[in-house]
């Protein structure tokens, strides 16, 4: 069964498996220690990559001998250059040296492309996730059966792996993601709210006291746009939570009519502290169901435990 898999390949995890988002800025040592501590995945033990940079051409001369000194349990890509698409060339280059190549997807073409590279775990990620993400996708209800089922069809040979993320900060969403065929869960903005996140203090209370994430979160590229973030190609954008400088955006009803006018707005209305307390508060649609900054390891159990309980209320009620 796949869950075995994914225990079998990291013996210290418990199942459900719970994994950490390898988030810039978020994810860093201590928070892996504590998921790992408690039998989750903690990421960076595995190191993240975007790899839409020109500089991921030079992964196998520059990183790989890193990776393979310090014995990374597993390496995560996500976003490759659109023309060059290195993920092939790195995943061939990792292949024997013990370390699973996780791929982020955020619909089935992605993973079919993913699969046919090497990826030994695939990460369907869902259009309710914070952060950045495919500008096209759906979530994970979709997502999930139809990346398992094409799996299934066209690389029946292949051992391949398929975790949720988008949108999972509890217990009930792991069960979700689990009866969707899921062998694992990812968590990013619930980590984001823990003592271990390298995030600001502000941007994690925000998370806690913001609610109803369909309306106080918006996906968009406006995100990078207003600050002129050029990392990423076309084909990603974001998730954020909403602010005045994106309230007064066209698009959310509001009179600015252009992003370089939003960019003179946050620029002249606002002093840079406020500017700076409204924009790249990136969080996914289930921050309402987040109520308190924990630790992280504690996040791990209490998700795991509320996974298990749900699933056999689940079993008992049919």
């Amino acid at each position: 069964m796949a869950i075995s898999r994914l225990v079998s390949w990291f013996p210290h995890v418990k199942a459900p498996v719970i994994i950490n988002a390898p988030m810039l800025g978020s994810a860093g040592a201590a928070m892996a220690t504590e998921v790992h501590k408690a039998g989750g995945f903690g990421l960076p033990l595995g190191v993240g990559f975007i790899t839409s940079h020109e500089t991921a051409g030079h992964f196998t001369a520059n990183v790989l001998p890193i990776l393979v000194r310090h014995g990374v349990a597993a390496a995560w890509l996500f976003a490759p250059h659109p023309e060059t698409k290195p993920h092939g060339e790195i995943i061939a280059a990792l292949r024997g040296k013990g370390t699973k190549v996780f791929v982020q997807v955020g619909n089935v073409a992605a993973a079919r492309e993913a699969a046919a590279d090497g990826a030994d775990v695939i990460v369907a990620q869902g259009v309710d996730a914070g952060g950045h993400q495919f500008s096209r996708g759906c979530g994970v209800v979709a997502l999930v059966p139809e990346v398992k089922a094409m799996l299934a069809s066209e690389f029946p040979d292949r051992d391949v792996a398929v975790v949720a993320a988008g949108g999972i900060v509890e217990g009930s969403g792991v069960a979700a993601a689990l009866a969707l065929g899921a062998e694992g869960v990812v968590l990013g903005t619930r980590f984001v709210a823990t003592d271990e996140a390298m995030s600001a203090q502000l941007h994690k209370e925000v998370i806690v006291r913001t609610k109803d994430g369909g309306l106080s979160t918006w996906k968009s590229e406006f995100h990078d746009r207003l600050v002129d973030n050029k990392l990423w190609k076309d084909g990603y954008d974001g998730r954020a939570i909403v602010g005045d400088i994106h309230r007064e955006y066209h698009a959310l009803g509001g009179q600015t009519a252009t992003v370089e006018e939003s960019r003179e707005r946050l620029r002249t209305g606002w002093s840079e502290e406020e500017g700076k307390k409204m924009i790249g508060k990136w969080a996914g649609a289930g921050l309402g169901l987040i109520d308190e900054i924990k630790p992280a390891g504690v996040v791990v159990t209490e998700v795991r435990e509320a996974a298990r309980k749900r699933i056999q209320e689940l079993a008992g009620s049919i």
